[in-house]
């Protein structure tokens, strides 16, 4: 984990070769086709042809072979494209908290929850997800949803350049998401309904 702006600068820097100013997404976790890669890599270069200085950093194993013949070679031939493969905790940690925003779209979905939006919520990084997933988790202003469907792409182009543009906005996203994850995800807070709960387990088979 980037624990100071100046070791995360630097970590960016020296192990990514992310220049100063440059806007960089993430992509974490098991690569399948329901996180929209081929979406995001449209998106990227559309930014890039906007002029914007915008990066991608993918970091995971392929869910399997065919995918990875499939997606492998787009990632290693589109331009601003970084590649990771599987890493330790600690490292997996530094790249997830590298990102100026965590892109984790997942359609279609079955409304599961995503640990990797919860490790991006909890490090203060801005997270943009596919509506509709797993609503519970996500009170409004903590992340940004896309549209899924023929509009994803524009919209996920457009919101990025909004992003980019407006760090203030990323970090008050930021802030919020974290306050809402420590608050409800507090390993103190669950034990303590965890411990109530099996409580009211046990009175109701003692009555």
């Amino acid at each position: 984990m980037l624990r100071c702006p100046a070791e995360r600068d630097r970590f960016r820097r020296e192990a990514l070769d992310v220049r100063a100013g440059e806007f960089l997404l993430g992509v974490y976790g098991h690569l399948r086709e329901t996180k929209r890669i081929g979406s995001v890599l449209a998106a990227l270069r559309a930014l890039r042809r906007d002029g914007l200085s915008a990066r991608l950093l993918v970091a995971g194993a392929f869910a399997s072979d065919d995918y990875a013949r499939t997606m492998a070679p787009r990632l290693q031939s589109s331009d601003g494209v970084i590649v990771r493969g599987n890493t330790g905790e600690a490292e997996f940690r530094s790249l997830l908290s590298a990102a100026d925003v965590c892109v984790n779209l997942k359609y279609p979905g079955v409304g599961e929850s995503s640990g990797i939006a919860v490790r991006a919520m909890a490090l203060g990084v801005p997270l943009v997800v596919s509506e509709g997933a797993d609503p519970g988790a996500f009170p409004a202003g903590t992340v940004i949803p896309i549209p899924v469907g023929p509009a994803e792409v524009p919209a996920l182009v457009q919101t990025l350049h909004w992003l980019a543009g407006n760090p203030q906005v990323r970090l008050g996203i930021a802030r919020d998401a974290r306050a809402d994850c420590m608050s409800r995800r507090d390993p103190g807070r669950i034990c303590a309904e965890l411990w109530q709960w099996l409580e009211g387990i046990h009175h109701s088979a003692s009555v």
